[in-house]
């Protein structure tokens, strides 16, 4: 369409206030707002991951639109419901997938929130998530959100939408929890191939078979571990993730995050759950040090594997700045007063 638009925020009715898993957030848009131009009518937010059990990121298949449970658009009366959109990520997804194209998904990665990568490299992870610290890892992360899915509003509408025939609307969404809407990062898994480590193409970080290695011999009763980095040689037929031998590694691992360790005790007794308390980079390896000494140390290329027991999960996210930029047509003088 081309037509003449001047673009105002609506706040949620709840303007100010942070959202979490589980929250509804309510908009309404006045009949005053008479045409709405949904071309240029989209959300807006800002949204930063909390919590310290994963380094952790939005669904890389439905992006940001992963927060969404449920869509509900109504008159602004509330006489009627127009638009009921249930299992809007999943649906979101599903036209991710199928309109994929370099060009698109970089705009999505832009503006729409849409992860970049969902793995650690060298130097760096996503947007959300800074991979080289042991604390306040977040993120803050400004997203632009149309409705793509919606009727109503979706900005890929050719006509304009009469707000004032339905006295405004109302548009409520339903927030999913947390662990529908995060996905934890994962680390590159190494084998030792030709005399060197190499990554065999898998990721990992949460498993005993594709933990981290254990570079020194943990004794009985202590509690810091060091981990290798790429240019220590792993053994013979172990997979391992490798933090990069730099000064300032990324890694999977956060001060306050509960781990798992392979000890040298006799199976089935041989994995231990502990706290990390303290993170340190020492010689370019990861040194962790625990909040309580392990009864039975480690030997080296032992695993050390991020613990994904539900009763340890801690995290969240936070919704701030939530509006609605909302295009409203300008109207030749007197065309509202003959409708």
């Amino acid at each position: 369409m081309s037509v003449v638009t001047k673009a105002n925020y609506i706040y949620s009715e709840r303007k100010n206030n942070v959202y979490r898993q589980g929250d509804v957030i309510d908009f309404y848009i006045p009949p005053s707002n008479a045409i709405l131009n949904t071309q240029d009518t989209y959300l807006v937010f800002n949204i930063k991951l909390t919590g310290a059990q994963y380094k952790a990121c939005v669904s890389e298949r439905a992006g940001i639109y992963s927060l969404f449970r449920a869509v509900t658009i109504s008159a602004g009366d509330g006489s009627c419901v127009l638009e009921t959109l249930d299992h809007y990520a999943y649906l979101q997804a599903l036209k991710y997938r199928y309109e994929s194209t370099e060009s698109a998904d970089n705009l999505r990665y832009l503006h729409e929130g849409l992860p970049n990568k969902v793995y650690i490299d060298d130097t760096s992870c996503n947007q959300y998530v800074d991979a080289t610290k042991a604390s306040d890892q977040f993120k803050m992360v400004e997203v632009t959100a149309p409705l793509y899915l919606s009727g109503c509003l979706s900005p890929l509408r050719q006509d304009v939408f009469p707000n004032v025939a339905t006295r405004g609307l109302r548009i409520k969404l339903e927030l999913n929890t947390a662990d529908t809407v995060l996905q934890a990062v994962q680390g590159p898994v190494y084998s030792l191939s030709g005399g060197e480590n190499k990554a065999n193409g898998s990721y990992g970080g949460y498993a005993e078979d594709t933990g981290y290695a254990v570079q020194t011999v943990v004794a009985n009763n202590t509690n810091v571990v060091v981990l290798k980095n790429t240019a220590d040689l792993l053994g013979a037929d172990i997979t391992r993730v490798l933090s990069p031998d730099s000064g300032n590694p990324t890694h999977l691992f956060s001060v306050g995050q509960w781990i798992m360790l392979e000890t040298t005790a006799a199976a089935p007794n041989d994995k231990a759950e502990a706290q990390i308390q303290a993170i340190d980079i020492v010689g370019n390896r990861i040194q962790l040090t625990l909040a309580s000494n392990l009864t039975t140390g480690c030997a080296v290329d032992a695993s050390v594997w991020v613990n994904t027991d539900s009763s340890r999960d801690d995290m969240d996210f936070e919704l701030s700045e939530v509006r609605m930029n909302v295009g409203n047509v300008e109207t030749p003088g007197g065309y509202l007063s003959t409708l």
